[in-house]
């Protein structure tokens, strides 16, 4: 909201923060305006896709989440895997070659290092995206 501070306009917040102090109204008004937009902003972090729908940030950071989950199992299990020396096929277990064994350990190195990484929203919302398309 706009203050009147003697012969200055003051933008305060609810909480009663000041955000700056101008010398005409209009000033004042115009940050105001850029206050809201960027909290508007902030709350609707969204991208587009083709088919006009919106992709909401909670809707990133559900798949985000479920992608992280996924290659947690992936981990539990190969790491499993080579600690047992065997994987289940069909019901029965089945001992693994000395190239499955490399191949896991590969596999599991690759899966723990991107549980250590950051998100990367731009992968997150590519992948959401392809599911979309691929359900559609």
């Amino acid at each position: 909201m706009i203050v009147k501070k003697g012969n200055k306009y003051a933008v305060v917040s609810k909480s009663g923060k000041q955000m700056g102090e101008y010398d005409s109204k209009a000033e004042a008004t115009k940050r105001l305006k850029q206050i809201e937009y960027f909290k508007m902003k902030a709350k609707k972090k969204t991208a587009s896709y083709k088919d006009g729908g919106k992709v909401t940030k909670e809707m990133v950071d559900k798949m985000d989440s479920k992608m992280r989950n996924e290659q947690n199992a992936t981990a539990t299990q190969l790491s499993k895997e080579l600690k047992q020396g065997y994987k289940m096929v069909d019901g029965f277990p089945r001992p693994l070659t000395a190239a499955q064994k490399k191949d896991n350990k590969k596999e599991l190195a690759r899966t723990q290092e991107k549980l250590k990484k950051p998100t990367s929203y731009k992968y997150v919302v590519l992948r959401f995206l392809h599911i979309v398309k691929a359900v559609r």
